[in-house]
């Protein structure tokens, strides 16, 4: 295992810190992403890194990148790293690192649950809404929701968090009608599903 908490490029120039990832400027069309061992917890970056977090990370956004590009177009290219960096700085990073298309983000986080627990448990027993969302799904218990519900959040400077309802993330760019991060979630969960019978 490897661990590293913030990494070290020269080759190219330092773009943004966030809480888990360094991002470096490519050029004027592409970034270059590094996913740290960082760890953090409610906007907070704690002093003890996980080993091996970005690569694990990086494995699983590229995979699901990859099974969604059909549902969505993202950011990744298929340019190497060896095209910009050193083989030492290649080293350090391999594995979690890509280059990506520099584009403007969407300053939305969706989490989309399978389950309800914490807050979200706490509210929907009280008052039967997550999240100001009027038509939640049907749960008998926080194990047991028919069918996937969506959680909207913010990002603001330096990547804090703040609740937004579907109306509010429509204004920020989107457009449409049904609840669209769970569009994606539904051919997650039978890939899921079916993996999971095989075993």
């Amino acid at each position: 295992m490897s661990t590293i908490f913030t990494s070290d490029l020269h080759s190219v120039q330092r773009f943004l810190q966030g809480k888990v990832r360094d991002i470096y400027a490519v050029d004027d069309a592409h970034l270059l992403i590094v996913a740290t061992d960082r760890l953090s917890a409610f906007d907070v970056v704690l002093p003890t890194p996980i080993p091996d977090k970005g690569r694990i990370l990086t494995a699983m956004s590229n995979f699901w990148f990859a099974r969604t590009t059909a549902l969505v177009p993202n950011h990744l290219t298929t340019r190497r790293l060896e095209d910009v960096l050193t083989p030492e700085e290649v080293a350090q990073v391999h594995d979690r690192a890509v280059i990506v298309r520099r584009i403007a983000p969407l300053p939305v986080e969706a989490i989309v649950r399978g389950y309800i627990a914490g807050s979200a448990w706490a509210e929907y027993q009280q008052q039967g809404t997550l999240v100001a969302c009027s038509s939640p799904p049907a749960c008998a218990s926080r194990n047991d929701c028919r069918s996937p519900c969506s959680r909207r959040r913010r990002k603001r400077q330096r990547e804090s968090m703040t609740s937004i309802s579907r109306l509010r993330t429509w204004s920020l760019y989107l457009a449409g009608g049904g609840d669209w991060p769970s569009k994606y979630v539904t051919p997650a969960c039978g890939y899921i599903t079916s993996r999971s019978n095989t075993r």
